[in-house]
């Protein structure tokens, strides 16, 4: 009874990490964070080693994710972000390898297209039935 919208995205991740993921529960966090809706170019240097090709250019934040399993097969990685009321605001799913680093950007939009207020969102990652929750701060005009 809302008005949400299911949204596929067609393609592989935005960027996959050279490193191996080997950890029993999976994980999702985004950066930079606190952040604004702007273009940016990040660099993905975190603590598994240095992505392919070195960065990645979006609009808002870039979502790191990661799923135990072999790299072999693919998952379906979901994704839903709710505002502080508990409220669907966008819903998406990417469909990847297991047990490495993938990296993507949430816009500032919500499931119609409309940009997103500045406040705190809820992250809520979902892969082989594990999920995992993460913070989200989006500030306007900030430069962050």
């Amino acid at each position: 009874d809302h008005f949400s919208q299911f949204v596929v995205l067609n393609g592989p991740p935005g960027l996959t990490g050279a490193g191996t993921f080997v950890e029993q529960k999976p994980i999702a966090f985004n950066f930079p964070n606190p952040f604004d809706c702007r273009t940016r170019t990040l660099a993905c240097n975190v603590a598994e080693g240095s992505c392919a090709g070195g960065g990645i250019t979006g609009v808002g934040t870039l979502i790191h994710y990661a799923a135990p399993g072999a790299n072999t097969f693919s998952v379906d990685h979901r994704f839903r972000i709710y505002n502080v009321a508990g409220e669907l605001v966008d819903e998406f799913h990417k469909t990847a390898a297991a047990g490495t680093h993938h990296y993507d950007f949430w816009d500032c939009t919500n499931s119609s297209g409309r940009a997103v207020a500045s406040g705190v969102y809820i992250l809520e990652y979902t892969v082989n039935g594990q999920s995992v929750y993460h913070k989200m701060a989006v500030i306007k005009g900030s430069g962050l």
